[in-house]
């Protein structure tokens, strides 16, 4: 094994792309502080939909500071596993850990959308008042599982990306490298992701057919907007999570491998930072989900009520 100064001497700084982290990281760390600040108003925080996008929206900011800021530094230090061991190891398994919970929050975003589109009554069953806590226990749940009972990723500036292998492209180090393999993250990946692109497709597929049945113009521009909005926001997810299991298990080049796009436990800043972005279309594509389901409900009691009348 290498001793610590050989460590230090591994040390592969690079300012451009450490710079680049930090200020992308703290520019889009700012809309989040509004965003967060409105979701919580009476309004719009009793509603169980905004109860879920307040707590993604509050892991992304966590994830934000690590997979950014902190990355930035450690991309500016040249930083290795051995040469910080205790804040690697620790903003690693966090990073993990809230990038598996923003995948299961989106799950059961998409599940209560749906839930809200089809079965208003179950709806109110299950997601009224307080049970929406109960229900976001799932994510912070499986953020637990993942923090504390599964390898973290690790910063290595061999590749400026986070990797389970914490002796990353260091041929000298003679280990059994399938230690560091998580078998649980790369079933979060393919499974989660999956059900993601499923549930917003048949949400889209539902919002679709919705419009088409209540001739709303409203319907029908909001019906553009999710379908675009949850396909692409799927597609990132999708792309990401693969080529980072993908980049777990194959060489790849320096090039493609720090490349903050295609680092899904960097979660890579480019998606965390256009969630600060898109929170804001929340409360007008909201109000046009309300709309629809007022709509839907206004035409079944009309169809409900032409047996009494006769």
């Amino acid at each position: 094994m290498m001793t610590q100064e050989e460590w230090e001497g591994e040390r592969r700084p690079n300012l451009i792309l450490g710079y680049f982290y930090l200020v992308i990281g703290i520019f889009f760390l700012i809309p989040y502080v509004p965003c967060l600040t409105v979701m919580l108003k009476q309004e719009l925080f009793k509603f169980s939909c905004y109860k879920i996008m307040f707590f993604l929206g509050l892991v992304d900011f966590i994830t934000l500071n690590i997979n950014a800021v902190l990355t930035g530094v450690l991309t500016i230090q040249g930083a290795v596993f051995c040469t910080s061991p205790n804040i690697i190891f620790v903003s690693g398994s966090l990073s993990m850990s809230l990038w598996c919970t923003t995948c299961m929050g989106c799950v059961l975003l998409a599940f209560n959308r749906c839930v809200d589109l089809w079965r208003p009554k179950l709806m109110v069953s299950l997601f009224s008042d307080n049970m929406t806590y109960l229900w976001l226990c799932l994510p912070v749940g499986y953020f637990c599982y993942f923090f504390f009972f599964t390898h973290p990723v690790l910063y290595t500036a061999r590749a400026y990306a986070w990797f389970f292998d914490p002796y990353f492209d260091f041929s000298s180090v003679h280990v059994d490298r399938r230690q560091y393999t998580n078998l649980t993250h790369t079933i979060n990946n393919l499974t989660v992701v999956a059900l993601l692109f499923l549930l917003y497709t048949f949400l889209s597929a539902s919002i679709w057919y919705k419009a088409r049945n209540t001739h709303s113009l409203v319907l029908s521009g909001v019906q553009r907007q999710i379908v675009i909005q949850s396909c692409t926001i799927c597609a990132f997810n999708f792309i990401a999570a693969i080529i980072y299991v993908y980049m777990q298990f194959f060489e790849t080049s320096e090039m493609w491998s720090s490349d903050s796009l295609l680092d899904d436990e960097q979660d890579y800043p480019f998606k965390r930072c256009a969630s600060s972005t898109t929170w804001k279309d929340e409360p007008k594509r909201s109000n046009y989900g309300q709309r629809a389901d007022l709509a839907a409900t206004a035409v079944k009691r009309a169809a409900e009520q032409k047996p009494r009348s006769a």
